[in-house]
């Protein structure tokens, strides 16, 4: 059997798994709660049964809280006739069953100044989609003080390339498959912007020695389905070595090297510089193995290498792999590393796998910047 606090975790877990009321049933809750007591009604029979026969106990508000909110999803006609304090501990419930298109205005108002700030960036697209953010409404002046917010930025630790996303899906108005779609709201637009260089200042130092090597064949400038191209991410990646770390070297290459450091990628060129950079290199099949041997021959000092790449390589000479062995012969540095970031992989293999100092990585979501922070400092 399985004991719970209250019943709201179950309704919680019951969100996330509607069609498992078999399993439930089994549950042994405490019937003393007012809240585990719905929880059996609503799995037992039907939650529509349940709002029926279940008599409210008047000094229990979290359970009037749920039994309004599921009226909201149910009948969403109904809304507008009650009134509700939002109570921030229905959020996992809420997320769960991602009703946001089912809630009245002004519940969706409630809910917004409650949100987290990962879910507010998440979700923009779908709450202007189906709400509305008209130019000068409370909604647009809150979300926007939220997004400039330096301290509430810090506090949810969102990751630059994280906050980069969320601003290109959105500027694009509609959603991965299409179905969802929007105008984009212009000072939301903005304050997506702000929020993106505001973001770098909460990243941590790793106190590592890079050379950053990004690939600018023309395969990186196509998104391919996704919001965001490949040089956009490591252009923004790029930038929170510039702006987070001291020793760093970035470079830009193809079937060549080019060191962009010369032409001044540090705390303060944008997004749009580096990209402009990037695009006055010539544009030809990239070679992997050309930051290691560029380490070499430059006798450059570093503990980690990055390449940035897709699935358009070319192998001329020695492998990627075998550059950094020949790398850490030369230099000494041993334990020298490094991440092939294929940004979309059609399944091969530039790292050796069998060594713990080299990592694939086959395309590059939102949680690629932590997986590589903890494998740069030995922690994976």
């Amino acid at each position: 059997s399985c004991k719970f606090d209250g019943g709201l975790y179950v309704l919680i877990i019951f969100s996330k798994f509607v069609n498992g009321d078999g399993v439930f049933k089994q549950f042994n809750t405490n019937p003393i709660l007012a809240s585990s007591l719905f929880i059996r009604l609503g799995i037992a029979t039907s939650l529509n049964n349940s709002k029926q026969d279940f008599i409210l106990p008047g000094n229990n508000l979290d359970i009037f809280e749920i039994l309004i909110f599921i009226d909201y999803i149910d009948i969403p006609q109904q809304a507008y006739n009650c009134k509700l304090t939002y109570n921030c501990k229905l959020w996992d419930f809420i997320k769960n069953l991602n009703v946001f298109r089912f809630v009245a205005d002004f519940v969706w108002s409630a809910l917004l100044r409650q949100m987290p700030m990962t879910a507010m960036i998440r979700n923009l697209g779908e709450m202007t989609s189906i709400h509305g953010l008209l130019a000068g409404s409370p909604e647009e002046r809150l979300i926007c003080d939220r997004l400039q917010n330096v301290q509430l930025l810090r506090h949810a630790r969102i990751h630059p390339f994280n906050v980069l996303v969320a601003l290109k899906t959105y500027a694009d108005g509609h959603g991965d498959r299409g179905r969802l779609v929007w105008i984009p709201n212009e000072e939301i637009l903005e304050a997506l912007k702000n929020a993106f260089y505001n973001s770098f200042q909460h990243v941590e130092s790793t106190k590592k020695r890079y050379l950053l090597a990004l690939d600018v064949s023309v395969s990186m400038s196509y998104a391919a389905g996704s919001h965001i191209a490949p040089n956009d991410a490591s252009a923004a990646m790029s930038m929170v070595v510039a702006r987070t770390e001291t020793e760093y070297h970035i470079v830009a290459f193809s079937n060549e090297i080019i060191s962009l450091r010369e032409l001044v990628i540090d705390e303060n060129t944008t997004l749009d510089e580096v990209l402009q950079l990037m695009q006055q290199i010539p544009r030809r099949a990239a070679d992997c193995a050309l930051p290691m041997k560029y380490a070499i021959e430059n006798d450059l000092d570093v503990d980690v290498f990055v390449v940035y790449t897709d699935c358009e390589t070319r192998k001329v000479g020695i492998q990627p792999s075998e550059a950094l062995r020949q790398y850490r012969e030369h230099s000494g540095i041993r334990d020298a590393k490094l991440i092939v970031v294929a940004m979309t992989s059609n399944g091969f293999t530039i790292a050796d796998p069998d060594d713990p100092g080299m990592l694939d990585m086959a395309g590059f979501d939102s949680a690629a910047p932590e997986v590589m922070r903890e494998f740069i400092l030995g922690n994976i």
